[in-house]
């Protein structure tokens, strides 16, 4: 004991140990001589300081918790060790935050007492995990990557974040879909881990676009319109979709056409951005129709027999052509005539429905030539004079009819002979081209009077007497002469005034109405001469006329052909006319019952019954 300041040191003999104890504070010191380590323990509170002389740390250990507590004097870092988990505790008294490190673990836990949050580190990956107190989210940053990884303990989803791009990733772990957003654009970037497909969607236009990692095909829609629009990487064409009417609009960005297919009717459009035109293909005939946005007019098209149809929207007339004859052939919807007309002689041909006749017409001396199928009988009748010329294909007669006096001519191609007619008088006057002579006959008394064109004498003649009588216009005088007894006889007799009417052979009297009324007898306007029979109506009816052709090529096979004719291709079904009503180009227009498969089937169309050798026209202009 020192008497100054009354100090106890007690020191013992075997272990050599010295205590020190302070009267004042009862504190007691333990000092060892082999490790001159010092041991401070207070009588109050029991706990014990344990200080090295070489590091000056000082440890404390309470006798209640036994926990151990490290100082170091240079850096005044605290250390808590507990002897149950043996895990430390690192405490700064300059910054005051917290560090758990566990002995087994060797993990390291930080823990900041201003705002609580904990971080935790990994010796062996060296990740860092923070979380916050307040909302319990985690987050882990890799040394390596220096990337950010958050998670939500609510919903446990993760987001990623990389340092350099600044990108966000999120990933739900209950769908395991991978979103992606960018702080540059926002846009966001969905993945599914199961299709692999990438959806893109911008903040600004709410857009989605969809990209699938097998074909790269780019899908894009609008949240607006809901519109689809497909493109290919490889084609880089576009197909556009409407979830309201599902159809299809494809556009090539080389063509910039667009091509427009229905899913109900699975009809095709096709429009050019540079003529405006449209095309229409139907899938079930694969017809095609032109049609122009400036004329409107319809262009259909077969596959299979290449035949083209020209439609007129506001005469509605339909105009065919064939691109093997290149013949056109003109249809009224209204009066359905067919007219035909040849590229080659630019001859018109026209044909009526109801009486099959057909009209020939040359554009260079435009004639006209009526035919019926009936008869086969031709009539041509010239534009300038208006005469009709009658032909019969079986006795080749020709018969010309004048619209000025309606008087009728006959001739014969074999003898040459004219016969007129008169329709007033219906005497008939014979005229042979190689003599000149002229014969008239009355149909009333049935006598013939020959007429030299060169001595101008008549001669007459009775059928019922067979007498000749001569009369020489220059002295008047009359010779009769038999057939039987071959006897001339002079008659002077009748050389009387009565027998001679001046005013009868002057030529303005030779007209119908200068008839002589007393040779107008009774018998000679007899019933039976005018009966009904002899002018019946029925004998100009159009089934008095027979349909075929006797022009020798016309009667060719191929002409006449089964099938050019076959029943369904005139069928009463091939002609609905609700289908061709204005609204008829409304979507329902395109219903099955406007499509008749046997009407377009290819012996209705058969190339050898266009073949040059059946036209017409074509024979008679060469």
């Amino acid at each position: 004991m020192s008497p100054y300041t009354r100090h106890l040191v007690l020191m013992s003999p075997y272990t050599r140990h010295l205590v020190l104890m302070s009267p004042y504070t009862r504190h007691l010191v333990l000092m060892s001589p082999y490790t001159r380590h010092l041991v401070l323990m207070s009588p109050y509170t029991r706990h014990l300081v344990l200080m090295s002389p070489y590091t000056r740390h000082l440890v404390l250990m309470s006798p209640y918790t036994r926990h151990l507590v490290l100082m170091s004097p240079y850096t005044r870092h605290l250390v808590l060790m507990s002897p149950y988990t043996r895990h430390l505790v690192l405490m700064s008294p300059y910054t005051r935050h917290l560090v758990l490190m566990s002995p087994y673990t060797r993990h390291l836990v930080l823990m900041s007492p201003y705002t609580r949050h904990l971080v935790l580190m990994s010796p062996y990956t060296r990740h860092l995990v923070l979380m916050s107190p307040y909302t319990r989210h985690l987050v882990l940053m890799s040394p390596y990557t220096r990337h950010l990884v958050l998670m939500s303990p609510y919903t446990r989803h993760l987001v990623l974040m990389s340092p350099y791009t600044r990108h966000l990733v999120l990933m739900s772990p209950y769908t395991r879909h991978l979103v992606l957003m960018s702080p540059y654009t926002r846009h966001l970037v969905l993945m599914s881990p199961y299709t692999r497909h990438l959806v893109l969607m911008s903040p600004y236009t709410r857009h989605l676009v969809l990209m699938s990692p097998y074909t790269r095909h780019l899908v894009l829609m609008s949240p607006y319109t809901r519109h689809l629009v497909l493109m290919s990487p490889y084609t880089r064409h576009l197909v556009l979709m409407s979830p309201y009417t599902r159809h299809l609009v494809l556009m090539s960005p080389y063509t910039r056409h667009l091509v427009l297919m229905s899913p109900y009717t699975r009809h095709l459009v096709l429009m050019s951005p540079y003529t405006r035109h449209l095309v229409l293909m139907s899938p079930y005939t694969r017809h095609l129709v032109l049609m122009s946005p400036y004329t409107r007019h319809l262009v259909l098209m077969s596959p299979y027999t290449r035949h083209l149809v020209l439609m007129s929207p506001y005469t509605r007339h339909l105009v065919l052509m064939s691109p093997y004859t290149r013949h056109l052939v003109l249809m009224s919807p209204y009066t359905r005539h067919l007219v035909l007309m040849s590229p080659y002689t630019r001859h018109l041909v026209l044909m009526s429905p109801y009486t099959r006749h057909l009209v020939l017409m040359s554009p260079y001396t435009r004639h006209l030539v009526l035919m019926s199928p009936y008869t086969r009988h031709l009539v041509l009748m010239s534009p300038y004079t208006r005469h009709l010329v009658l032909m019969s294909p079986y006795t080749r007669h020709l018969v010309l009819m004048s619209p000025y006096t309606r008087h009728l001519v006959l001739m014969s191609p074999y003898t040459r002979h004219l016969v007129l007619m008169s329709p007033y008088t219906r005497h008939l006057v014979l005229m042979s081209p190689y003599t000149r002579h002229l014969v008239l006959m009355s149909p009333y008394t049935r006598h013939l009077v020959l007429m030299s064109p060169y001595t101008r004498h008549l001669v007459l003649m009775s059928p019922y007497t067979r007498h000749l009588v001569l009369m020489s216009p220059y002295t008047r005088h009359l010779v009769l002469m038999s057939p039987y007894t071959r006897h001339l006889c002079y008659i002077t007799q009748c050389n009387v005034p009565q027998c001679y009417i001046p005013q009868c052979y002057i030529p303005q009297c030779n007209v119908p109405q200068c008839y002589i009324p007393q040779c107008n007898v009774p018998q000679c306007n007899a019933p039976q001469c005018n009966a009904p029979q002899c002018n019946a109506p029925q004998c100009n009816a159009p089934q008095c006329n027979a349909p075929q052709c006797y022009i020798p090529q016309c009667n060719a096979p191929q002409c006449n052909a089964p099938q050019c004719n076959a029943p369904q291709c005139n069928a009463p079904q091939c002609y609905i006319p609700q289908c061709n009503a204005p609204q008829c180009n409304a979507p329902q227009c395109n219903a099955p019952q406007c499509y008749i498969p046997q009407c377009n089937a290819p012996q209705c169309n058969a190339p050898q019954c266009n073949a040059p050798q059946c036209n017409v026209s074509a024979f008679l202009a060469g």
